[in-house]
């Protein structure tokens, strides 16, 4: 599993929309095992979950983001967590931990 934070600098992008980068965090056994941090592409958002896809991302995890957004994004098989803010990796290991 690929987890995909949206980022704006070091910290989870208060925006979707503003993401700057990626930090992908691959999981192994339950636990972040590598990090990488992707630039994020300026594309349209029907090639996005391809984007994600690329990645091997199957979470986003970002701030706000649009409701139609979302919708569209789990409509291609991407889970979405937001609400978040803060630290990408300590975002992470929460979401591992519920």
């Amino acid at each position: 599993m690929v987890i995909a934070v949206a980022c704006d600098g070091l910290a989870i992008a208060p925006a979707f929309v503003r993401a700057s980068s990626y930090m992908c965090y691959d999981i192994d056994a339950g636990s972040p095992a590598r990090c990488r941090n992707i630039p994020a592409a300026d594309q349209p958002l029907d090639r996005f979950p391809q984007f994600l896809a690329s990645l091997g991302a199957d979470i986003l995890v970002t701030g706000v983001i649009d409701a139609d957004v979302k919708d569209y994004l789990e409509g291609c098989g991407i889970e979405v967590i937001d609400g978040r803010s803060g630290d990408p990796l300590a975002a992470v290991e929460e979401i591992l931990d519920e």
